[in-house]
């Protein structure tokens, strides 16, 4: 939630996120082969009493952040559209399904290979395949964000997890296998980047923690639920390869056509920006955000720099900032909605 306060620009964000990420990969791996020796050489008591000193010394260091956080400056009038750049509900649910692709991938394969009589090391590097393809992830996405956008990464990660399940489904081998299980890592990995960097960059720092707390929750669910119904079904490696090939196929193609009709609301980005941010008002009335939609309008006509006193304008401005009903909200969006476009379009 900090690091947006802590990069120059954001098209630096995917690759500090990633670096942070990939940072505690490999601390997070020396401290479990210490972790290993300490247990070994001292048993759990020591091996406990060194891990809370280390979560200390971690709250420090969390606390002189605020020594170089710069300081808080005054609120914009920007900032009360500031969601409005980017939707990331969508985003949200693309990585949920990334995720529960992964939990279902570790234990449906965990059980059925098992099953299969399968060599132990098969299991062993399915999962390494995993946690080497999501350590890839975090070095190949700065390269990835350099040419495209967080959309695209995005779009990428589904197809290409899609892709890599269904050729392994299709060609099933021991060497498939592990590749598509890579690969799904390595799009996990990808994606969570592009996430992260997309709230960061439109989530209102006033909330941003709050809301990767309940992204956070619901990663960790749909991992989790994913896992139950691997434990539940337990197909044979083959059939819950294919459940889980068609599922991502389905979740990257609904992924596809939610965008494209982002495309189609979208305005074009050389349409001047007080006509784009009319358009968005009326797309915020037609989901019936009218609170949202009014505030929007409002912009669009102070953007135009258009010199009009309109106490109908003030009257809807006194409107959103006291408790309206929602129908006096809708009757008020639609009236500054349609006031807002005549007075862009004839300032005279």
């Amino acid at each position: 939630a900090l690091v947006p306060l802590l990069v120059e620009s954001n098209d630096d964000l995917v690759a500090t996120n990633a670096r942070l990420s990939r940072t505690s990969s490999i601390a997070g791996t020396i401290a479990g082969v210490a972790a290993i020796a300490v247990y070994t050489a001292a048993g759990g008591p020591w091996t406990l009493r060194i891990a809370a000193v280390l979560y200390v010394l971690g709250a420090i260091a969390a606390w002189s952040l605020r020594r170089v956080l710069p300081a808080a400056g005054a609120a914009r009038r920007s900032d009360i559209v500031e969601l409005l750049k980017v939707d990331f509900t969508g985003a949200m649910w693309d990585m949920m399904a990334l995720r529960a692709a992964v939990g279902y991938a570790l234990f449906h394969f965990g059980f059925a290979l098992r099953a299969g009589n399968e060599p132990a090391w098969l299991l062993g590097a399915v999962i390494a395949a995993n946690s080497v393809g999501a350590f890839l992830g975090t070095v190949v996405a700065p390269a990835i964000r350099s040419r495209l956008n967080e959309q695209r990464m995005f779009t990428w990660s589904m197809l290409g997890a899609a892709g890599a399940m269904v050729a392994a489904g299709f060609g099933y081998t021991r060497a498939t296998l592990i590749g598509a299980v890579l690969i799904l890592g390595l799009a996990a990995s990808v994606g969570r980047r592009a996430l992260d960097s997309t709230i960061q960059q439109f989530a209102p720092h006033g909330r941003r923690g709050r809301v990767y707390a309940s992204l956070e929750t619901r990663l960790e669910l749909a991992w989790v639920a994913a896992a139950c119904v691997a434990v539940a079904a337990r197909l044979s490696t083959l059939v819950g390869l294919l459940a889980l090939a068609g599922f991502l196929v389905v979740m990257a193609a609904e992924h596809v056509r939610r965008h494209r009709l982002v495309e189609l609301l979208e305005p074009p980005a050389a349409t001047p920006l007080a006509e784009r941010l009319i358009t968005r008002a009326e797309t915020l009335a037609g989901l019936d955000h009218h609170d949202e939609a009014i505030v929007v309008a409002l912009s669009a006509v102070e953007l135009a720099d258009v010199a009009v006193d309109d106490p109908e304008l003030e009257s809807m401005r006194e409107l959103v900032r006291r408790s309206a009903t929602h129908d006096e909200l809708r009757e008020a969006a639609e009236r500054v909605i349609a006031r807002a476009r005549t007075l862009v379009h004839n300032p005279s």
